[in-house]
């Protein structure tokens, strides 16, 4: 890992970006333009070409590849049709600044201390959730059940054209980014907090993480969106970023050096892509560099993660943030897959390590891992697939590596085909599949 000196030499930096960002803020405010937005996580060819497969095969009353996945996104389409508006201001639990507009939850791993008459200071149970503060109401549950929606809405509306789907999406996101009456204040000052302890903390800002896909939902829909809600979106996420990089806690998270570090360095590549900021996102890219060698062994292993109570759980996820990083940063002209070099390639190496151990029991399950969830390498490993298709060698074992993954679990084999619709990769799913449907966790 970088040294504290050149982790804050490189904080520095990119912190000084926040006056360039200001300065958007009040362009935008004064010229009521949006900011040039772009898919980050999906690619626009690879969506065109599953579409335009899918299209010519129904028009012939046929099926592609990809039809029965693309079925399934639709049900979820129309299932979030109905899914009621959403808001910080629903929950019941106010934070301690006694603004119901500002995001709040309770780290999931505190309970209270028993051995206390008022169960104050919490104390924590590593990989043990305490349900109290994670109900439907409860903020993080709301920002999945939207990121959800938007996400399926807006795949639907680019698949079928059907306005009504993007214009669901713009109310739903309306309601919880800008509409005066409901939005959430564009910070996380109060995630994650511990009664007794803390107000909130920097490592909140993980329960974010998904806004990417917010972010993608909104760029799918902004033919058919109004150009006053894209003008606004985008400048609460400006606001956001300019929070992420000047805050304690957004400074506090990026010297995270575990799966907190990376997918900080996810959420601020992310949006400085959407909004055009790549000189940003390039920044961002040395501390993920860094991140890379110091988070992955030459043998692939995470060691912060494997130490965790679930520590396959944690091993993917982290493998998760670092593959949507590299997807991301091939994109300015970055390759972190070649990092710390061409011979020593870790992401890959950690994706290797991940497969080859799925049927050993010499790193997981851990004391609190009921089973494998195996579905969750599948998106990595496709964006692995993604970024070696031109190595020959590499692409074929990374397909290798789908096949294993598919090979564990039904669940496997429908998050394969939900992810490849979505990446163009070739692998379809049986018209009589039943399994519970999860969309796919790229």
């Amino acid at each position: 890992m970088a040294s504290s000196t050149l982790r804050s030499a490189l904080l520095l930096s990119v912190v000084a970006s926040v006056f360039l960002i200001r300065d958007v803020v009040a362009q935008t405010q004064a010229t009521e333009e949006p900011v040039i937005a772009r898919l980050v996580l999906l690619d626009e060819q690879d969506l065109l070409e599953v579409k335009a497969a899918y299209i010519a095969a129904k028009n012939k009353n046929g099926r592609s590849i990809h039809t029965e996945a693309i079925k399934l996104i639709l049900e979820q389409a129309d299932k979030a049709m109905k899914t009621q508006y959403l808001s910080v201001t629903n929950n019941p639990e106010i934070p301690a600044s006694k603004d119901n507009h500002d995001y709040f939850s309770v780290g999931p791993y505190w309970w209270p201390d028993k051995s206390k008459k008022n169960g104050l200071p919490w104390i924590r149970k590593d990989g043990q959730t305490n349900p109290t503060f994670r109900g439907p109401s409860a903020d993080n549950k709301m920002f999945a059940t939207l990121m959800n929606a938007s996400h399926h809405l807006s795949l639907a509306y680019f698949f079928t054209g059907d306005k009504r789907y993007a214009q669901k999406a713009q109310r739903l996101l309306s309601h919880w980014f800008i509409r005066a009456e409901t939005k959430m204040n564009p910070h996380l000052n109060f995630a994650q907090s511990i009664p007794g302890r803390v107000h909130g903390r920097g490592i909140g800002i993980i329960e974010f993480r998904d806004l990417l896909r917010i972010l993608d939902a909104v760029t799918l829909i902004k033919e058919v969106s109004d150009q006053d809600f894209q003008a606004s979106f985008n400048e609460w996420t400006t606001i956001f970023l300019g929070w992420l990089l000047e805050s304690a806690n957004g400074q506090d998270e990026a010297a995270k050096e575990n799966n907190h570090g990376t997918f900080y360095d996810v959420l601020v590549i992310g949006i400085a892509l959407h909004l055009g900021f790549d000189d940003l996102a390039t920044k961002i890219t040395a501390l993920s560099k860094q991140r890379v060698k110091g988070q992955i062994k030459k043998n692939g292993k995470q060691p912060h993660e494997l130490d965790r109570t679930r520590p396959f759980n944690y091993t993917a996820f982290n493998l998760v943030g670092f593959t949507r990083i590299a997807n991301m940063s091939d994109r300015i002209g970055v390759s972190l897959w070649e990092q710390p070099s061409a011979t020593d390639q870790r992401i890959l190496k950690a994706l290797e390590f991940a497969v080859a151990n799925l049927s050993t029991t010499d790193y997981w399950p851990g004391k609190q891992e009921k089973s494998i969830d195996y579905y969750k390498l599948v998106a990595p490993a496709l964006l692995a697939r993604k970024a070696y298709a031109e190595n020959p060698t590499v692409s074929q074992q990374i397909d290798q590596y789908l096949q294993i993954i598919a090979s564990k679990s039904e669940q496997a084999k429908q998050q394969l085909a939900i992810c490849a619709a979505l990446f163009n990769y070739p692998y379809s799913l049986p018209s009589n599949n039943d399994v519970k449907y999860r969309s796919c966790t790229y």
